[in-house]
């Protein structure tokens, strides 16, 4: 539950070359007993999916609203993405939820449940962030351009 989370945040934040510059993980020592990754559920993986789709959709977003030039054009840009936003939270929380009660959680599952609700609230207020972002960027670009 927790690498979804994971999953699903470092997707929404990575971009494709950053990915590629990222180093591969050192070798496991010849000692240390391999022990294999537990399986991913089908249901994860289309989740690990919708995450990646969804980190693309934030890029194109980011482009839009830079391009915007009035308050109203950019609730409207968010207001595109927002939906594709909750739907992922509704399904990642649905899905988290599910495997915090699950019997062989139930002595994490106080902070699985605290991971699930920030990792949710992480994706469904990642619109609303950007745009603050953007927003944030372009006042400070303006005050530059002023001086």
């Amino acid at each position: 539950m927790r690498r979804l989370i994971l999953t699903a945040a470092f997707a929404v934040l990575t971009s494709p070359a950053l990915a590629q510059e990222t180093p591969a993980p050192a070798a496991p020592e010849a000692s240390a007993p391999e022990t294999p990754a537990p399986a991913k559920s089908a249901e994860e993986q289309a989740i690990e999916t919708e995450a990646a789709a969804f980190s693309a959709a934030m890029r194109v977003m980011q482009d839009e609203l830079v391009k915007t030039t009035t308050q109203e054009e950019a609730d409207a840009v968010v207001a595109k993405y927002q939906p594709q936003a909750d739907a992922l939270a509704d399904r990642m929380s649905a899905f988290l939820l599910a495997n915090a009660d699950r019997p062989e959680n139930a002595d994490k599952r106080e902070e699985l449940l605290t991971e699930a609700a920030r990792g949710v609230r992480f994706v469904r207020e990642l619109p609303a962030f950007i745009r603050s972002a953007v927003d944030q960027a372009v006042a400070r670009g303006n005050a530059l351009a002023a001086e």
